[in-house]
């Protein structure tokens, strides 16, 4: 609802909401699955913008959609691999990649990676091929702290990162973009109403102020997120952006090195031809 800076519900199909396209205003969501035993409010009443407390959050059952993967303990040697191939993982929900993820040994503290010849090494040093498919992809530091999630969701300030390390290829969502509304500049960020551009295209939810993120792998957009639909929105409530060590990994281009299941095809292009005439002919 670009008059309201609260984004309360107009009931009209505003630009950036038809996120399948057909042309038709879809509400749906915002009515809660009741379980036995949930704790109020958590009743037939509930809607989206019901506000609970932190305690109650935590021991009630999702009352609306709130399905995830959470990818944990994927260091370098965790991942299961048949020689050089590794791990892909797919999915239609939303995917939290906490590192250090196929780079740096298990036993790094927190922020370091002393692997011998740099954090990704070379091949043969037990890093793996490796890939997510996914609606969205976020990437969590080594010291993310679930709890924090639910007693400070609105203060990216204490949820500081950590340097960590990152190697896979992802294929991913994004949000539709739309003309940054005038309700509310004041507090908007001056690319609100944008996908948040390549280099947003990771999700954060931390303070990397001062921390480096180091990825190695390639990034690849294919679709609009159904589920990770939230506005992109930068840079002190929801995360504060990291030093990008960002770097496609030449690996790669080696189709040998490809993560399993990778989507292939081949491509022949005729370049010249010439006309053979043989006695035999």
């Amino acid at each position: 609802n670009p008059t309201s800076s609260m984004s309360v519900p107009n009931g009209v199909l505003d630009t950036g909401e038809d996120v399948n396209g057909d042309g038709v205003l879809d509400t749906y969501g915002n009515v809660p699955r009741i379980v036995p035993g949930m704790q109020a409010p958590f009743d037939a009443t509930a809607r989206l913008q019901t506000t609970a407390s932190n305690p109650v959050l935590r021991i009630n059952r999702p009352a609306f959609f709130r399905r995830a993967l959470k990818v944990v303990n994927g260091a370098r040697g965790q991942l299961p691999a048949n020689g050089s191939q590794g791990l892909t993982i797919a999915s239609e929900n939303p995917l939290y990649v906490m590192g250090n993820f196929n780079a740096c040994t298990p036993g790094d503290a927190p922020g370091a990676c002393t692997e011998t010849g740099g954090p990704f090494g070379p091949v043969g040093n037990g890093h793996v091929s490796a890939a997510v498919l996914a609606d969205s992809v976020t990437f969590l530091s080594t010291v993310w702290n679930d709890i924090l999630s639910f007693t400070q969701p609105h203060v990216a300030t204490n949820r500081n990162a950590r340097t960590s390390w990152y190697r896979l290829g992802i294929i991913s969502g994004k949000g539709i973009n739309f003309p940054r509304p005038t309700s509310n500049t004041g507090n908007d960020h001056t690319d609100f109403g944008s996908d948040g551009g390549a280099h947003n295209f990771i999700r954060y939810l931390e303070d990397w102020g001062g921390q480096a993120l180091n990825y190695r792998g390639s990034i690849i957009s294919f679709y609009t997120s159904l589920q990770g639909v939230g506005t992109y929105k930068c840079c002190d409530v929801v995360y504060g952006p990291p030093g990008r060590g960002y770097r496609f990994d030449a690996e790669f281009l080696n189709p040998n090195l490809l993560p399993p299941r990778t989507p292939m095809f081949r491509d022949i292009n005729t370049l010249t031809f010439r006309q053979i005439l043989r006695p035999t002919n």
